[in-house]
């Protein structure tokens, strides 16, 4: 569970960390999750994203479901769909980084990394919701980041290869921006909304699930923002929350 909203240089997000924080207390208070078997994180950096998500693997056992939810920017770049975590600022670049600036790659998740180090843990059901953008970044590194060249790399088609028992739910479709502008009642986005009406009923199968919120988020945003899941199920079909 991962919530970032401080972003120095990409701008700050609204509803981020509000998102994380539902959809764990979520699983906690209404689904009797276990605290130790959630890794949760807010406004981190690279070096603590990735370690984060290790430390998930590292708790993950062979036939487990894996349940990852991130908030907060995101962008497809080089074939991949990038968690973006937080800028280093110059001191920790100079500490952590040797000063060096990060390429979006260096600064980010990609799910297909995500997926691959899951499947060599034996873990081959995964239900990732990720609620934040797939624009197209041809940009190689961070915007306004001074004396630094940024080259353009030609935008590449987004496809990622699932393997059997995954399901992605995102935010909204290939090469679109999720609204951050919209916020409930109880200051959550529209894609978490939505999901926190939905995702805990009981014997109700991950794809039906996924459905009912893009049809949420369209009715909520008006047409503006839609919803995409992809699945690629080994069975007929996969429960969240089964009775």
């Amino acid at each position: 569970m991962v919530g970032i909203a401080k972003y120095p240089v990409l701008g700050h997000l609204n509803n981020a960390v509000n998102d994380s924080r539902a959809i764990k207390n979520a699983l906690t208070e209404k689904h009797g999750v276990d605290e130790e078997d959630i890794v949760y994180k807010e406004d981190c950096d690279s070096f603590d994203l990735n370690d984060a998500f290790h430390e998930f693997v590292e708790k993950c056992k062979p036939g487990d479901f894996a349940f990852l939810f991130y908030a907060g920017h995101g962008c497809a770049f080089k074939d991949h769909q990038c968690l973006l975590a937080t800028q280093l600022s110059e001191p920790v670049r100079k500490l952590k980084n040797g000063g060096k600036y990060q390429s979006i790659l260096e600064s980010s998740l990609q799910v297909q990394k995500m997926l691959a180090e899951l499947r060599k843990k034996k873990v081959f059901k995964h239900l990732l919701l990720l609620d934040c953008c797939r624009n197209i970044q041809t940009k190689d590194r961070f915007r306004n980041v001074e004396g630094d060249e940024m080259k353009d790399v030609p935008p590449t088609p987004f496809n990622i290869k699932l393997g059997p028992g995954t399901t992605i739910g995102y935010a909204t479709a290939p090469g679109d921006c999720a609204s951050d502008g919209f916020q409930s009642d109880d200051g959550h986005g529209f894609y978490t909304e939505a999901l926190l009406k939905h995702m805990h009923k009981k014997n109700t199968d991950v794809d039906y699930m996924l459905r009912e919120v893009g049809k949420e988020v369209r009715k909520m945003s008006r047409g503006a923002q839609n919803p995409y899941r992809s699945s690629c199920l080994n069975e007929r079909e996969q429960y969240l929350f089964p009775s």
